[in-house]
């Protein structure tokens, strides 16, 4: 199964969609729009958390480590782990 978006409730009424098509670009879309900054602090864990799970899983979908380059450093995720079931 190809990743290739995934929407995430971080609060009441407020959702973001991660899109991956193929290239070195991850988008996000907000819904309704995108929260004020600064973003509340649970909100913001909330959105990092997920966005590196999105990325973990394309990890592990290209089969290697994807580097996260942004305003707070550099990051190599490695592909998420697979169960026992190799799922």
């Amino acid at each position: 199964m190809s990743i290739s978006s995934r929407r995430v409730r971080l609060a009441k009424g407020l959702y973001c969609k991660f899109k991956h098509n193929g290239t070195a670009k991850l988008d996000v879309e907000w819904d309704p729009r995108p929260p004020r900054a600064p973003f509340h602090r649970s909100v913001w864990g909330k959105y990092k958390a997920a966005r590196d799970s999105f990325i973990a899983d394309i990890a592990h979908q290209i089969g290697g480590d994807v580097v996260r380059v942004d305003c707070e450093g550099v990051v190599v995720i490695h592909p998420a782990a697979t169960d026992d079931f190799g799922q």
